[in-house]
């Protein structure tokens, strides 16, 4: 009987799975879907803490209405960075402090059906 190994390598994670099978079903030739997350994801600002600019990056798992909006820590929202229909991918903002104080900034993501935030540290 003859055995295969699928190796599969997460390249994000830097992982990776080793399955013992004993039939070869198929070969996957197409990755751009394979590590796209299946849900809508807002990934933490980078560099944090930042001076003076920073990005905001996040996936959308379909097209959607989509808001990104900054927050000072009272709760007072400052900025639209984005108030527009996005089709489904991953999408980097850029975000520029340099008229602000520095300080602690809360940014949040918000479609139709999901709302998250994070913080942001702004230095100068």
């Amino acid at each position: 009987m003859k055995q295969f190994y699928i190796v599969v390598i997460l390249a994000v994670t830097g992982c990776f799975i080793s399955v013992n099978a004993h039939q070869l079903v198929g070969i996957v030739q197409n990755y751009s879907n394979v590590f796209s997350p299946q849900v809508i994801e807002l990934k933490q600002n980078f560099p944090n803490p930042f001076n003076p600019t920073t990005q905001i990056e996040y996936f959308l798992s379909e097209r959607s209405y989509v808001e990104v909006n900054i927050y000072n820590i009272l709760g007072i929202k400052l900025f639209v960075l984005v108030n527009t229909e996005q089709e489904k991918g991953w999408y980097k903002v850029k975000f520029n402090a340099e008229d602000l104080p520095a300080g602690l900034y809360i940014y949040e993501l918000q479609t139709p059906m999901f709302k998250q935030t994070r913080k942001m540290l702004y230095l100068k």
